[in-house]
């Protein structure tokens, strides 16, 4: 997300799709709290981040999120769980996962897309 603000070349394509309203990015509460929780955010950074994240639709934690969660530890998933709270998130809202880390999110039956990656 601080890449996205700080306009870095390799993220050009999804900055001008969402400035055009092709991708209408959302947030969660994981990535709020992860974002703004890294300790070498400063304060200039974490300023221009809270007014962006005000901008987007927060989308909820609800029951069947952890339900989702629930289903795949049952099925032997291990992966950590704010990256399952924002998979279970993803699945039930049918919004893809823009990461760099795909591979948190693979097995898991979401969209994933990696933006860094070239010709995205």
């Amino acid at each position: 997300m601080l890449y996205l603000i700080e306009g870095r070349s390799e993220l050009i394509n999804l900055k001008n799709e969402i400035a055009q309203g092709k991708l209408v990015p959302v947030l969660t509460p994981v990535v709020f709290a992860e974002v703004l929780g890294w300790q070498e955010i400063t304060p200039t950074e974490e300023k221009a981040i809270r007014e962006y994240f005000a901008s987007l639709e927060m989308l909820p934690i609800n029951m069947e999120h952890w339900e989702q969660i629930i289903s795949w530890r049952k099925q032997g998933v291990k992966k950590k769980m704010p990256d399952l709270l924002i998979a279970a998130i993803s699945k039930k809202s049918n919004y893809p996962v823009l990461t760099r880390n795909v591979n948190d999110f693979n097995k898991l039956g979401i969209e994933v897309e990696n933006p860094w990656k070239e010709n995205s």
